[in-house]
């Protein structure tokens, strides 16, 4: 094949997956080559049923849950194609049996309180969240931050990779949420005057028309108020700069999801039953769901709020900004 019609291949296949998804394929060929090492199993590509069942036992046997051993085999099979291999059959009958048996056992575990379950946080341990923020280690200009974030996560019903960065020391410009994304607007609705932070989301999980997302995020109660922590945050925050990510540390350094859930549990994981649930920067998105239909909210409306991954998410766009503002409010007042 010439070379030039060979590297517009190559660079149409790099864009079948995101960023996001091609670093776990990494960390599952990572895995690949330690489940060989240890289990000294010939491990040789094109892979054979044997090897895979051996490298899901492995799995199993380290704790992983069944959606993370699906996602690790897609990207055994993902290797495969990079190698230039076709690749074959990876989830075998004996493999989808295995499969199916460790989702159902995966979710009686969490019925049952045997395996940990990610715990929603609700507006009292949003609070109490914030009261522990103030006495921890941080600057005062990081506790702010990160407060932010968090009040921005749950009112928004926000995914943490949609507006945190991975990297400390580094980010992708085209994806990441950059100071010039969000701002604080101002609206009259109902003949009041009203302000709400918008979000621009370039790169959203269930969104592969490269179009980009816009989110509303309406005021809350003073103590929890995503605007009024935003604002706190802008008043000593450096956030000249429209192409810098919009989230950065005192130091100058990102704001990742791993500080976030780091500190999450120090903060909060220490009130919980470590045994049976723990904390991250998906706990505002979650909870915030379970609140909303706590409140009588139709699955098509929490979905829409959400942007789940269901053809529902669209109708988020096509919410009146009235009903978005109720819904705002309703969550204000559930909040105090």
């Amino acid at each position: 094949m010439p070379i030039n019609l060979r590297s517009n291949l190559i660079q149409s296949a790099n864009f079948s997956v995101s960023s996001n998804t091609h670093s776990t394929y990494i960390s599952a060929l990572t895995s690949w080559q330690q489940c060989c090492r240890e289990t000294r199993i010939n491990g040789n590509f094109p892979v054979s049923e044997d090897d895979t069942l051996t490298f899901v036992a492995w799995l199993l046997q380290k704790g992983s849950c069944t959606a993370t051993i699906s996602t690790y085999l897609s990207g055994i099979r993902a290797a495969h194609l990079e190698k230039g291999l076709n690749p074959p059959t990876i989830r075998s009958d004996r493999v989808n049996v295995v499969l199916s048996g460790g989702s159902k056992r995966d979710n009686l575990m969490k019925k049952t309180g045997m395996k940990k379950t990610r715990i929603p946080i609700t507006p009292t341990s949003l609070k109490l969240w914030k009261s522990e923020l103030n006495n921890c280690d941080l600057s005062y200009h990081d506790k702010r931050l990160v407060w932010s974030v968090s009040a921005i996560l749950f009112f928004g019903a926000l995914r943490p990779g949609e507006i945190l960065c991975k990297n400390h020391n580094s980010f992708d410009p085209v994806t990441a949420l950059l100071q010039r994304d969000i701002a604080i607007k101002e609206t009259v609705l109902e003949g009041r005057s009203s302000e709400y932070l918008q979000v621009y989301l370039s790169s959203e999980k269930t969104n592969t028309t490269g179009t980009g997302r816009l989110i509303d995020i309406y005021e809350s109660n003073e103590v929890l108020c995503p605007i009024r922590a935003y604002k706190k945050l802008r008043e000593i925050s450096n956030m000249n700069d429209p192409m810098k990510p919009a989230f950065r540390l005192e130091s100058g350094k990102n704001l990742t999801t791993n500080f976030l859930n780091k500190k999450l549990k120090e903060g909060l994981g220490k009130h919980l039953n470590s045994s049976s649930g723990f904390v991250s920067g998906h706990s505002f998105r979650i909870g915030v769901a379970s609140l909303v239909a706590q409140m009588g909210y139709s699955e098509e409306q929490i979905k829409s709020l959400g942007r789940w991954s269901s053809q529902a998410y669209m109708s988020y766009l096509r919410l009146p900004r009235t009903r978005r503002q109720e819904m705002a409010k309703a969550l204000k007042d559930a909040a105090r």
